[in-house]
């Protein structure tokens, strides 16, 4: 169904340019993977060993756009509806 989506770069060379009074926001998105398996949602096993000396904040509340990554993550992080 999806295979045929052009992948479109926006920018081949990115560069951060902040003040040095602030912070960088990195989010991880486990699209693929049950919420209820993650250590921070309160699954037994460490799950999540690598972020957890981080300052990590679980939102627990949110819901994917469709089951493809290239329909569902540009839905997630924009006002567009999936039809849009």
């Amino acid at each position: 169904l999806y295979t045929n989506m052009e992948f479109k770069n926006i920018d081949a060379t990115p560069t951060l340019i902040t003040p040095n009074n602030t912070s960088v926001t990195v989010m991880v998105v486990g699209e693929t993977a049950r919420a209820e398996n993650f250590s921070y949602q309160g699954y037994k096993r460490n799950t999540n060993p690598y972020t957890q000396k981080y300052n990590v904040t679980y939102f627990n509340n949110v819901a994917s756009c469709g089951t493809a990554t290239a329909v569902s993550v540009p839905c997630m992080f924009s006002l567009q509806t999936r039809d849009n």
